[in-house]
């Protein structure tokens, strides 16, 4: 499943409930812009899909020389830092996998892409993140920020055996830190997100009820049917 069909498919994904919040609560959606999305697409796909890591393919052809540069010294901060078995971690789990599943509380349909989901036991999920933060710290003040707190619950309902996740921030300047986050499901982070995750959950289910809202994607798929 490429990422047109992934975004098209009529089930919730957390970006969903970002954009239902924005429409619900009159929040001003945090985007990032299209060459920070591009730059970041790149890093994933250089870290998770090398096989597809090509100078004349997308998304590295339009990636400038300096910019091409920085994606290899932070790909080599993930081989050489990391904190040890970083590396070792994302070469031995299942990258870029797309999960749906039904949430029991309101029968909607979800879906997660998950960048490595740690094998052999499937109990630890990471996420990837370009970031400018200049520190650790100033790391975590953006996981609370934007949210990434209901991210992760979002994935780890994916699958209640699931128990880690992880989330792992790349500086794109020098000195190309590497931010190692691992959260058990239990803890206070993940559980503040799992709230958010069921409150706007429901609040989808009413939208889904009355024949409300429903995210832009999920028309694009219904317009081409038609």
């Amino acid at each position: 499943m490429n990422d047109i069909e992934y975004r098209q498919l009529p089930h919730w994904a957390n970006s969903d409930l970002s954009a239902l919040a924005a429409h619900m609560f009159g929040r001003k959606p945090i985007r990032a812009s299209a060459e920070t999305l591009a730059f970041g697409t790149a890093f994933h796909t250089l870290i998770l899909e090398p096989e597809k890591c090509s100078v004349y393919e997308t998304p590295f052809v339009e990636r400038t020389s300096d910019e091409y540069f920085r994606l290899m010294d932070m790909r080599n901060a993930v081989i050489n830092g990391g904190e040890g078995d970083l590396f070792h971690l994302l070469n031995s789990a299942d990258r870029e996998q797309v999960r749906t599943w039904t949430d029991p509380t309101t029968n909607l349909p979800c879906k997660a892409k998950i960048d490595a989901i740690v094998l052999p036991r499937r109990v630890h999920l990471i996420d990837l993140k370009t970031t400018s933060c200049r520190s650790k710290s100033e790391f975590i003040d953006t996981c609370h920020e934007y949210d990434y707190d209901r991210q992760a619950a979002h994935y780890l309902s994916s699958d209640d055996n699931a128990k880690f996740f992880e989330f792992v921030g790349v500086q794109k300047q020098p000195p190309y830190q590497v931010f190692r986050l691992p959260f058990h499901r239990s803890e206070a982070f993940i559980r503040g997100g799992f709230v958010k995750r069921d409150k706007l959950l429901k609040l989808a289910a009413e939208q889904v009820r009355s024949g409300g809202w429903v995210p832009s994607s999920w028309r694009v798929e219904n317009e081409t049917i038609r």
